[in-house]
């Protein structure tokens, strides 16, 4: 498996001159002449978009894209430097919806902890994302320091989920 390239974030104070955070949206706000090549391409932008909401849902993601300089990034991304300072690695939407960019629904973290946060597959016959059905019975598995761990397998589901439980409680 490829790691995955993380593109650098512009500054948190650059950010701040161009984006109000409000709410889930990143606002465009008049952007200082520093932000452009000259004085002709300063007049002619620095207002165009001021007060409007930055960036569109991407078809393929889900995810709010937004261009500066010409360049995408992600929203969540942006966000969460502009209120920290600090360019994330994986971004986790804690409520699992790709729009809602409250600062308080995002976390930095791992790619591990990013699927840990996944929904469940419509296929799951358990309801549980740590519990599988087997030819023998059901799996129940965990993780230990982003290692899947194996549990034990039970006859019935409602055995599986109370290991499960008591895995977790343990």
């Amino acid at each position: 498996m490829t790691k995955m390239k993380i593109k650098p974030l512009p500054t948190q104070e650059y950010l701040l001159e161009c984006f109000e955070h409000l709410g889930v949206h990143l606002i465009w706000l008049e952007r200082p002449m520093e932000h452009f090549q000259d004085s002709w391409t300063h007049t002619l932008c620095k207002n165009r978009d001021a007060g409007t909401i930055a960036g569109s849902i991407d078809k393929k993601t889900g995810y709010i894209s937004i261009y500066i300089n010409s360049i995408p990034y992600l929203a969540h991304r942006l966000i969460y430097k502009m209120h920290t300072g600090i360019d994330p690695n994986i971004i986790d939407h804690k409520n699992r919806v790709r729009t809602d960019n409250r600062f308080e629904n995002l976390r930095n973290g791992t790619h591990s902890d990013n699927l840990s946060n996944k929904s469940i597959y419509k296929n799951n016959k358990s309801g549980y994302s740590e519990i599988s059905e087997a030819p023998t019975g059901w799996v129940v598995r965990d993780k230990i320091n982003g290692k899947r761990v194996y549990v034990g397998i039970y006859p019935t589901l409602e055995e599986a989920i109370e290991a499960k439980k008591r895995w977790d409680e343990a």
